[in-house]
């Protein structure tokens, strides 16, 4: 069943004819951004306070979602929630967004300063630089407690994302040297890498000399800060060029007209697109067809680790490119496929009966249209369409 755009006019009509009944009443339906869990860990002794935001449809579906993790969730669970939903409702195709859906979980702080901070000292013999100290805790926390739990409580792709801020984006540098295969993709937002040298450029060079392949991407961020602490992230950005450590994918950010911390909104949301920069369907892809979009829908699967399939709402779209030039096998080609790779929805066998009514094979309709109104018994178009072929059948009998 074709899509149709919601008019303007009519959502203002709306708006203007129930804004006197809403403003009447004194409770409302709450708008709900996600939930407090509380995940005891063993290893830092103590219970840890965890938010949980899951994208739009996530219980009217089985579909799997990489994760985001973001620290200082006190301070920026709620407007990066809100950034994954907007970021993942964009695309430069109807229904191929430019991220992919995704469930954050918010770390919210118990002993920021304890579990933040490295710990980076010389060896016994000096000729290295080895972590030490609680924040290599908050670590095994993470990779043995939080990411199990979040896995087993919820679906989950094994992709997931670490962004932090300031003393977090330090720690989000920290962790993507000391344990990179934990995440796929690193946000670090101004990352303190200044007084006391709590991670030494010393450190950082040889790990990155030394990776085979880090398979990972990085979205560094320097705010406007002191000038002491911008060059020192820009001295690490220069390691990155330097190095060029094989497997990392890495993008260096200047802002300077935002404040300590409200840089982190406009970096969360370019670092997003910096990490996902290719993911969505262009038009110049669809354009070629269905072999095209399955083609690069296969490359995302290759890179991000996981299977992603072509998204639903723009293989209906090109079947319809199809039927409406006349194109009735190609057209039935392309909502077949839709089948096999969405069985679950209603519309795609709606969209396939239409094809083969169009091609004159009533029974297959029938056929068709029956499923999908038992999976969606109120599929009004497909009811009509039902009633349609059924005494058309009995007419020509």
């Amino acid at each position: 069943m074709r899509s149709t755009p919601l008019r303007l006019l009519a959502y203002l009509i709306v708006l203007l004819t129930t804004t006197s009944a809403a403003t009447a009443q004194k409770e409302g339906e709450p708008i709900v951004i996600g939930r407090r869990v509380t995940v005891h860990s063993d290893i830092l002794g103590e219970d840890r306070p965890i938010v949980i935001h899951l994208p739009t449809g996530y219980d009217r579906s089985q579909t799997h979602y990489p994760v985001l993790y973001m620290l200082d969730a006190e301070f920026h669970f709620a407007h990066v929630a809100g950034i994954t939903d907007f970021l993942a409702a964009q695309g430069e195709v109807i229904g191929a967004s430019c991220i992919p859906q995704m469930i954050v979980v918010g770390i919210e702080n118990v002993n920021r300063g304890r579990d933040l901070a490295p710990q980076i000292v010389p060896s016994e013999d000096q000729s290295q630089y080895v972590p030490a100290g609680d924040s290599e805790r908050f670590i095994r926390f993470m990779e043995d407690e939080l990411i199990p739990f979040v896995d087993a409580e919820y679906r989950t792709e094994p992709y997931r994302i670490l962004a932090g801020h300031c003393l977090a984006g330090l720690f989000t540098v920290h962790m993507l040297l000391a344990s990179p295969d934990t995440f796929g993709g690193y946000i670090a937002i101004t990352p303190y890498l200044l007084e006391g040298d709590e991670l030494p450029l010393a450190y950082v060079q040889p790990i990155l000399e030394q990776s085979d392949d880090l398979g990972c991407s990085l979205h560094v961020v320097a705010g406007a800060e002191s000038d002491a602490w911008v060059d020192k992230i820009n001295r690490f950005a220069a390691i990155l060029e330097e190095t060029d450590a094989p497997g990392l994918r890495w993008q260096y950010q200047r802002m300077t007209d935002t404040g300590h911390g409200a840089e982190v909104h406009q970096a969360v949301y370019d670092g997003l697109e910096a990490i996902y920069a290719g993911w969505g369907l262009s038009r110049e892809v669809f354009d070629r067809g269905l072999d095209a979009i399955e083609a690069h829908y296969q490359a995302i699967s290759d890179r991000f680790g996981y299977g992603v399939r072509p998204p639903e709402a723009p293989l209906n779209q090109l079947g319809y490119v199809h039927l409406g030039a006349g194109d009735i096998a190609a057209a039935v080609r392309v909502f077949k496929r839709n089948v096999e790779l969405h069985p679950e929805s209603w519309n795609v066998y709606d969209s396939l009966g239409e094809a083969y009514t169009h091609a004159g094979d009533r029974d297959r309709a029938i056929e068709l249209y029956e499923k999908s109104l038992r999976i969606n018994p109120d599929n009004m178009n497909g009811k009509e369409m039902l009633k349609r072929l059924r005494e058309s059948a009995v007419g020509g009998s």
